[in-house]
């Protein structure tokens, strides 16, 4: 008798070793993309006070930390690539099981769809890699993947492979040959508190405004389950605010902006139809691409106007002097450096100035007499875009085009270097000190900082040659801390025939 319990012991504990390898394996091997998105929302203890709910636009579109650092908003970014409404309310639900937020905020985009999961599985992946094992995670599984209307569809892969969304061992085991140092790190993870920086500049699709009485014709499977969000939400006392981001959307998509409409007059609730307001965003500067997602500079304009209406319209408090969550200034630095150090490798300039759309970086902008680019609209947009301000362009054929903006001083200015004069032609009080901008009569152009008669322009001289003759470059950019007025580091472009810049060169 003592034998076979030996024995038995002997197997549960050889079994419980065995499992706990296979669990430690499986983290292990699966992909990071989920756990890299979604590991700060596990490990932090405190409560998040707003949750964002919605498809890649909102994860492109809604930058938590942008909201900390103006209005001390603690919140996460839930937006998934590809996530229908449907998979936003088990995300919604898993969410729910490890925090308790003051308001939820749900994107309608989806709205339209009558379909529950996105068609391309590594989307979907996203959203529930990283959900911990739990009843919630398999009634998910079940309800997304399980139905077998799926059999017959471009979704019926998933169907097939839904135990795999259970078990990531089962679809992992064999990425032996792709581990990197970070499936070992425990601690990589997005400083972005699940948002997404996207750094590109397109243009614009054409696009109209579609009136707010034109709706979707039926109800849909994702009206359904915005309706079980809300319904969710209020059953535990959470706020809910609804939300279109701007993006130039066609007809159907807008169709269902409006929609929402009725779902949030039904319901009692706030909802913001950025794309039918069509002026939080400029699609000029704020597109990455045509059709869709917000770049940086976008996701910054919608940041800071949702931030303010969450901070007037809700209850939410400012942590900033709350010990507890003293934490997220260090989480802050993070992201500020991240921020910063992409600014920095940046090679394109309009990425460049798109970027500097950014209270945390002040910054000078030198175009040349001449330079390929001087005349160029776009650079004209990004320019505004920076200064957050509109200016007079001449008509004239353009000289030098000098800018400066500091936000701590409220200083955003610019000027053109047609006229030559001993005189300056901008003189500004910056957080980096005084600026001063000249052309004089000479021919000789002048930038002076910090009351200094050192010329910065002439410190590129000597650094770039062709046929051993110095070139100066066509673009100068200053960048500084906007806290600290510390020069972080100076970006030049050297010019090409035509539009284009060839190269980039930086300290």
């Amino acid at each position: 008798m003592k034998k076979n319990l030996i024995r038995i012991f002997s197997i549960l504990v050889f079994l419980c070793l065995l499992a706990g390898s296979l669990w430690k394996i499986s983290d292990i091997v699966e992909r990071k993309d989920s756990q890299y998105k979604y590991r700060s929302f596990y490990e932090q203890e405190q409560d998040f006070d707003v949750l964002f709910m919605g498809t890649s636009h909102v994860i492109n579109a809604v930058f938590p930390m942008e909201m900390w650092d103006k209005y001390g908003i603690v919140s996460y970014n839930f937006g998934g690539h590809g996530n229908q409404m449907a998979t936003s309310y088990w995300v919604m639900m898993n969410a729910l099981q490890y925090t308790n937020p003051k308001l939820v905020v749900i994107d309608v985009l989806e709205i339209g769809r009558d379909y529950k999961v996105a068609e391309h599985e590594d989307q979907s992946r996203l959203s529930i890699d990283s959900m911990p094992f739990s009843k919630v995670k398999v009634e998910a599984v079940k309800d997304l993947f399980g139905d077998k209307s799926l059999i017959g569809t471009e979704r019926e892969d998933l169907y097939n492979k839904r135990y795999e969304f259970l078990f990531d061992f089962a679809k992992y085991h064999s990425r032996w040959n792709e581990l990197t140092q970070q499936d070992f790190d425990p601690s990589y993870s997005s400083p972005e508190k699940g948002a997404e920086t996207r750094v590109r500049l397109e243009e614009p699709m054409d696009y109209y405004i579609v009136p707010q009485e034109v709706k979707l014709p039926a109800d849909t499977v994702g009206a359904l389950y915005l309706r079980k969000m809300i319904e969710e939400c209020q059953s535990r006392g959470i706020e809910v605010l609804l939300t279109h981001v701007p993006y130039p959307a066609e007809d159907w998509h807008q169709m269902g902006g409006n929609t929402a409409y009725d779902i949030a007059e039904e319901y009692g609730v706030d909802y913001i139809n950025f794309v039918a307001m069509d002026t939080v965003a400029n699609y000029q500067t704020d597109c990455y691409d045509s059709h869709g997602h917000l770049n940086a500079s976008g996701g910054k304009h919608v940041s800071d106007y949702l931030g303010k209406y969450i901070r007037e319209n809700y209850d939410i408090p400012d942590r900033r002097a709350d010990e507890q969550y003293a934490g997220w200034y260090q989480d802050y630095q993070k992201y500020y450096e991240m921020k910063r150090d992409m600014l920095h490798e940046e090679q394109d300039l309009y990425n460049a100035l798109m970027l500097l759309q950014d209270d945390d970086f002040d910054a000078m902008v030198y175009v040349k007499d001449g330079a390929a680019v001087a005349g160029d609209e776009k650079l004209h947009a990004l320019l505004e875009n920076m200064l957050g301000m509109q200016w007079e362009v001449p008509e004239e054929e353009y000289g030098d085009i000098f800018a400066v903006v500091s936000h701590n001083t409220n200083t955003a200015e610019i000027a053109y270097g047609r006229r030559h004069s001993n005189q300056p032609l901008l003189e500004a009080d910056t957080n980096f000190g005084k600026v001063v901008y000249k052309n004089c009569v000479d021919g000789e152009r002048y930038v002076q900082v910090g009351g200094e008669e050192h010329n910065i322009l002439e410190d590129f001289y000597g650094r770039y040659y062709e046929d051993e003759i110095p070139v100066e470059p066509d673009v100068s950019i200053w960048v500084y801390d906007s806290k600290t007025g510390e020069c972080l580091f100076r970006l030049y472009w050297i010019g090409a025939e035509g539009s284009g810049l060839e190269e980039k060169l930086h300290d």
